[in-house]
């Protein structure tokens, strides 16, 4: 809901600067805007696949882990001291590189939310100007975040125009999320060198 907070800053900035003057005011619903934008909606599928895809990877390293575990706990009462306290060890060294990496990609996913959000968020900002400067309005309110406003012509509801300005958004490519994920780099291997005529 940031993005909707920062539509309403905006607008409500606009709003005190120019109160003393004439004023022509409209308003939008950004909840609506954000929802039905197009790049939003792609940005929202992808992000959806992408963060579907690292849950798997994480399903997958619970289950490793719960094996491992249940493994343990069968042979628990056979094994020696020593050898308890080692694999006792390995579990939670396990454990710990397992939150370490799931942490790595939550903080993935925030960033690649935030890199599909950002275009989405600046044609939107571009199209409310627009049709903040083609109408003549003074401002443009928000009605979901403001809260304030109990009543108004809904002839002044700018919402679908905006709407119908934006324009489907390619969704950016994935970075390689590998790294962070834990995974080893291949190792650098030898490069064929193009033949000498």
């Amino acid at each position: 809901m940031t993005v909707v907070r920062g539509i309403s800053i905006v607008a409500l900035s606009l709003f005190g600067a120019v109160a003393g003057a004439q004023q022509k005011i409209a308003f939008v619903d950004s909840r609506i805007i954000v929802e039905r934008a197009p790049g939003a909606i792609a940005a929202q599928a992808a992000l959806k696949k992408e963060g579907d895809e690292l849950q798997a990877r994480v399903q997958t390293w619970q289950d490793s882990l719960k094996a491992m575990v249940d493994a343990y706990e069968k042979a628990k009462a056979t094994l020696p001291p020593a050898t308890r306290t080692t694999r006792e060890k390995a579990i939670q060294d396990k454990q710990a590189d397992y939150a370490k990496r799931a942490e790595e990609l939550d903080q993935q996913m925030q960033v690649r939310q935030q890199e599909l959000s950002q275009p989405v968020m600046a044609q939107i900002r571009e199209m409310l100007e627009e049709v903040r400067v083609e109408g003549g309005y003074t401002a443009i309110l928000d009605v979901a975040a403001s809260g304030v406003i109990v009543a108004m012509d809904k002839n002044l509801d700018l919402t679908e125009k905006v709407i119908g300005r934006l324009k489907p958004l390619p969704v950016a490519a994935k970075s390689d999320t590998s790294k962070a994920a834990g995974a080893k780099p291949a190792p650098a291997g030898l490069t064929k060198k193009p033949p000498t005529q």
